[in-house]
């Protein structure tokens, strides 16, 4: 049915929710996950979040090797007793 015809699909996915049918409702969403389109979705979703936690942890090392360069930079202006 959800190849053939999504939209009826969806109406027996809202009527189960407003009949609170929540084992119907379940039933068609694992229907709707298990589609090719929204496998390939998820699959998307998991790259779109692999790069994201890519990018950030390269930014926090971008961030680690400039404090440790301030760190070790000698100081302009400093006087040695």
């Amino acid at each position: 049915l959800l190849q053939r015809d999504p939209e009826a699909f969806l109406d027996q996915m809202l009527a189960a929710a407003d009949a609170q049918d929540f084992g119907r409702f379940r039933e068609l969403t694992q229907i709707a996950a298990q589609h090719p389109a929204a496998q390939e979705m998820h699959a998307e979703a998991i790259r779109q979040v692999d790069r994201q936690e890519q990018q950030a942890e390269l930014q926090r090392q971008q961030q680690q090797r400039e404090q440790q360069e301030q760190q070790q930079a000698p100081r302009i202006g400093a006087r040695s007793l």
